[in-house]
């Protein structure tokens, strides 16, 4: 793949086409490609390159997630209402929008799908400090939610068995230590979180 830069545009030779704007936090499930731009969700096909508006007036959306089966998307809702910001998760699919959590945090967003009824959710809600994020599975249908037992992380990837933790900058036993720069690591467990 070679890369190509002309007037600040970044493209590779292998894209069929490519689009300028204000885009941000893409996801893919195949043909599928969601998105954010204008403080919403778009969804648009690889065939038809089309984008269409999921959300409108809600607050600032990001992040959006699409369900394995392609039928759904995830995203986070920032919102201010009278001088105080919050966000929350939401999910838009056949036609309906719910809201999944009632966390109020600036600090909550979508990680990615467990299945097409699971998501995880990463936040700092009920933590000590802001920059201390957790991570819950939230069933999408009942709203039941399980915290999953890793402490404070930045990320999350679950592929089968395998887990990739990151902790990053926000990650607070080093602050004291702090000398410059950012320190991060990756906690990978090959079974499932359980070494």
């Amino acid at each position: 793949m070679t890369i190509t830069k002309r007037k600040n545009t970044f493209y590779t030779s292998q894209f069929i086409s490519y689009m300028k704007g204000y885009y941000l936090h893409p996801d893919i499930r195949g043909n599928l490609v969601a998105f954010t731009s204008d403080d919403d969700v778009w969804l648009m096909t690889l065939e038809d390159m089309k984008p269409i508006r999921v959300t409108s007036g809600q607050g600032v959306a990001i992040r959006p997630k699409i369900s394995p089966d392609g039928k759904k998307i995830a995203y986070t809702i920032i919102w201010l209402r009278k001088g105080k910001g919050g966000g929350d998760i939401f999910i838009t699919g056949n036609g309906e929008t719910k809201r999944i959590t009632f966390f109020g945090s600036m600090n909550t967003r979508v990680l990615g799908w467990l299945s097409d009824d699971e998501i995880l959710v990463l936040t700092d809600f009920h933590t000590p400090f802001p920059q201390w994020s957790e991570t819950y599975k939230i069933n999408i249908n009942d709203g039941t939610m399980e915290k999953i037992p890793f402490g404070p992380i930045s990320n999350i990837a679950i592929s089968g068995d395998i887990i990739v933790i990151a902790r990053g900058y926000q990650d607070l036993p080093f602050w004291k230590g702090y000398k410059g720069g950012t320190k991060g690591e990756f906690l990978i467990s090959y079974d499932k979180g359980n070494t």
